[in-house]
Parts: C-alpha cells; sequence; structure tokens
C-alpha cells in the first residue's frame, strides 16, 4: 500500500472550502492516485466508480484550473504535489532522483530548488529565485524541538503550513515558547508531546499564553496537572 502526505490544511484554502462535496472528494482522490511525480492518468469514468458521483470534466477543469497542469489529453500533472511530498529534491536523494529523470522526461523540471517548474509554467512561479524562496529549512527547527518523535509526519506538518518568511519565523518561536514553557513548568518527559503532534498545531504556540489568560483546549492538551 502506498502511504504519502496529505495537506490537513486544504480544508481552510478558499478554493478547496467552496468545492461542493463531490469534487472534495475528487481532488482527495486525484492526490492519492497521482504517481510519485504527481502525474495523474485521467479517468473521470473510474474515479466516478470509487466515489459514486459522475463528473462533468468540463466543470471539474474550471474548478481545478490552477491546481494542475495539462501535460497531455489524458495526463494532468499537480503543481503542487512535488514540493508537498519531497521539499526541495537533490541528486544525491536515491528517491529523488528517480522523480527528477520523470519531470524531465515531463518537461516541468528546471533544476534543483526548482523541481516543477517548466519555461512556459507562469502560473505557478516566475522565475527560479521565488521557488527558491519557499524552501524553508525544517532540519533547523527540528532540531531544536525537545521529543524527536514523528520527523516524518512533523515535516510533513511543516511543509503544509510553513509558506513565507513569516511562518517560518512564527514556527520558530512557537517552538521556542514551547521549550520554554516545558523549562519553566517542568514538565516531565512523557508529558512532552512528539514531534508529529506538535507541528501539527504549532500555531498555538506562537503567543505564548500568559498568567490569567484563558488557555484554549488546544494548548491545555500539551499541560499536565499542577501539584
Amino acid at each position: 500500500m502506498a502511504k504519502r502526505f496529505t495537506d490537513s490544511d486544504k480544508w481552510k484554502k478558499s478554493w478547496f472550502r467552496k468545492l461542493p462535496p463531490d469534487l472534495k472528494c475528487l481532488w482527495v482522490y486525484i492526490c492519492d492516485n497521482c504517481d510519485i511525480c504527481g502525474l495523474w492518468d485521467v479517468d473521470f469514468e473510474l474515479a466516478s466508480v470509487f466515489i459514486g458521483v459522475s463528473f462533468d470534466e468540463a466543470v471539474v477543469r474550471r474548478e481545478f484550473e490552477k491546481q494542475f497542469k495539462e501535460i497531455s489529453k489524458n495526463k494532468w500533472f499537480i503543481k503542487d504535489f512535488v514540493s508537498f511530498q519531497y521539499g526541495e529534491l537533490t541528486e544525491t536523494n536515491h528517491m529523488h532522483r528517480g522523480v527528477i529523470n520523470k519531470l524531465k522526461e515531463l518537461g516541468v523540471f528546471k533544476g534543483l530548488g526548482s523541481p516543477y517548474v517548466g519555461d512556459k509554467d507562469k502560473d505557478i512561479y516566475k522565475d527560479k529565485d521565488k521557488v527558491k524562496d519557499k524552501v524553508y529549512s525544517f532540519d533547523e527547527v527540528y532540531l531544536k524541538y525537545p521529543k524527536k518523535i514523528g520527523r516524518k509526519e512533523a515535516e510533513g506538518h511543516f511543509r503544509a503550513s510553513v509558506k513565507s518568511d513569516q511562518d517560518f519565523q512564527d514556527i520558530n518561536k512557537a517552538v521556542d515558547n514551547y521549550n520554554s514553557y516545558i523549562q519553566s513548568k517542568n514538565i516531565a518527559e512523557k508529558y512532552i508531546k512528539h514531534a508529529s503532534s506538535f507541528f501539527n498545531n504549532w500555531r498555538d504556540w506562537v503567543v505564548m499564553p500568559v498568567a490569567g489568560e484563558i488557555i484554549p483546549e488546544s494548548i491545555k492538551k500539551y499541560m499536565t496537572k499542577e501539584k
């Protein structure tokens, strides 16, 4: 069974939120059934069998037009798939090399650091430098986190939520705040959240709770009972 990251933040994105239920299901189906490079063999008949709803291709194309690049009549390339699943591609990574070679075959590869931008693909990024600006170091943040369990899931949450310089600044602040809280309250190691859990809700810690404030339920789960 193939396993891959899923973007839990898609439910917060305007374009996805406004889709009717059948198209939401179709998008999830496409992301689950594309290949390792984000290439989907267009087959609405098969999708309808699994989802139980018939689809109008013209409607699908209109609603998903900014999310895919048409490689050929029967092949769609999911634009954000590669960066979300792998981050920055490198030739030294065995799995990445396979992805890079496939992207080159498809004509949607434009050098390391900008793994899925073709010369004509102006809808995604306008130049390679902007792609590099969107790649942030997960290792730099993860190194500071106190309980390094669930790295793969943690990195998936990081890639899905850190899209700007402000996000990267905020997630660093969140980790620093959580570390400070652990130390100030002398939190036992067994109560410290796994990285996979913390990185899924790191925004709860961008602002440190202060005395007298009502603490959100999402933060209470990190705390132990006072002795």
